[in-house]
């Protein structure tokens, strides 16, 4: 996987640059631990640009949305799909106690419906 990685300590010029890239970062408390603590997004850099936080940013700790909706490893795929129905999003972490193993977004799930519905009928 080349899964867009950030630590939380990272400062937000760092963010930018990943996010100009990508969109979305998974935040993790350090690469060799992996272990996610966060997501930060386009739409977080922009609300910070917008103005008014309520606390000084600096670091991406402070920006990210903590806690991300995730799935574990081996999860059924419907279950997944649940998941980012409920909560709005269009991707989770895949987690294997706590650690980002990959990622599953909706672009994935649409490739693979649609190989397995044209391919195998």
């Amino acid at each position: 996987w080349d899964l867009p990685l950030i630590e939380h300590n990272a400062s937000i010029k760092m963010a930018i640059i990943l996010l100009t890239g990508r969109g979305y970062g998974w935040v993790v408390k350090g690469k060799k631990s992996m272990e996610l603590v966060g997501v930060i997004t386009e739409h977080d850099v922009l609300l910070l640009l917008k103005g008014g936080q309520k606390k000084e940013v600096k670091k991406v700790e402070d920006l990210m949305t903590p806690n991300p909706v995730t799935c574990n490893r081996g999860e059924k795929v419907k279950d997944a799909i649940k998941k980012m129905i409920k909560h709005g999003i269009r991707r989770l972490a895949v987690v294997d106690e706590k650690k980002i193993v990959g990622e599953i977004n909706l672009r994935h799930l649409m490739e693979k419906y649609y190989s397995l519905f044209l391919f195998h009928k």
